[in-house]
């Protein structure tokens, strides 16, 4: 089952299913000053008969970065530093349970990118094809960021459940579509910025369950992909990856 084409480069890059799965903000506000926003959209231009394609960025102020597409494709991205051009591999991850066409778990992208205070800029190189990505930055969520315990619920972009209770410390546990069982935490990077460190734990019967992934999450009071019909409420998206998967979710507080 095809779920779209994998942007700028061919339908040789199509994601297919496996394991049985079947927005735009304002300023970038609510950052501190201890370096560039961290939270960006825009979009890459595929090759020219392809239009462009929505695409948001997850950047720790240490360079850490996330970006995913719209149609859920993740990227782990080389450290992106302030003011510097940085070249780099990046390694796309297809949706969460599926695989790229040829049966490759990932792919590897070399990319360049260069941050500053207004913009993120740069390009993906892959099989002699370029795509483009010009960024700015953006705030999804009016108030104090924080770790809302509770009942988290929603899917990974691309198909395939999740749920999450989370703790007032920030602990999670719950499961996936997948069978698996998760458990880890999510924590608030520092007061005022909208940026979450999180590690997840997957355990369960298949080998799918045995990883171990890091990576970051906001907050946001819009439901930007309509996985809940643009109902109000608050919300997290959640990219992390380790060699194998690449994890990306939108999750709304019950």
């Amino acid at each position: 089952m095809d779920v779209g084409k994998h942007a700028f480069v061919s339908a040789a890059l199509v994601a297919v299913l496996v394991a049985g799965l079947s927005a735009c903000g304002g300023g970038g506000g609510g950052d501190t000053d201890s370096g560039p926003p961290s939270l960006w959209q825009g979009t890459y231009t595929p090759i020219p008969t392809e239009p462009p394609v929505r695409l948001v960025g997850v950047v720790r102020h240490d360079g850490t970065a996330f970006f995913y597409d719209q149609d859920g494709i993740l990227f782990a991205m080389p450290k992106i530093t302030p003011a510097k051009s940085v070249t780099g591999d990046a390694i796309a991850y297809p949706p969460y349970g599926f695989i790229f066409v040829g049966g490759a778990p990932t792919i590897q992208y070399e990319v360049t990118a260069t941050i500053t205070d207004t913009a993120l800029l740069g390009r993906f190189l892959i099989q002699g094809s370029t795509g483009i990505f010009k960024l700015a930055a953006f705030q999804p969520f009016d108030g104090a960021p924080s770790v809302v315990p509770g009942a988290w619920s929603g899917g990974f972009i691309g198909g395939g459940g999740i749920a999450f209770q989370v703790g007032p410390g920030g602990s999670i546990s719950g499961f996936d579509g997948l069978g698996c069982s998760l458990t880890g935490s999510v924590d608030l990077i520092e007061p005022g910025q909208n940026l979450f460190d999180v590690s997840i734990q997957l355990s369960g019967s298949s080998s799918q369950c045995d990883q171990h992934l890091n990576g970051l999450a906001y907050e946001s009071s819009r439901d930007d992909l309509g996985m809940f019909g643009h109902a109000a409420g608050t919300y997290y998206y959640i990219t992390a990856s380790d060699s194998r998967t690449g994890f990306l979710a939108e999750l709304k507080v019950q």
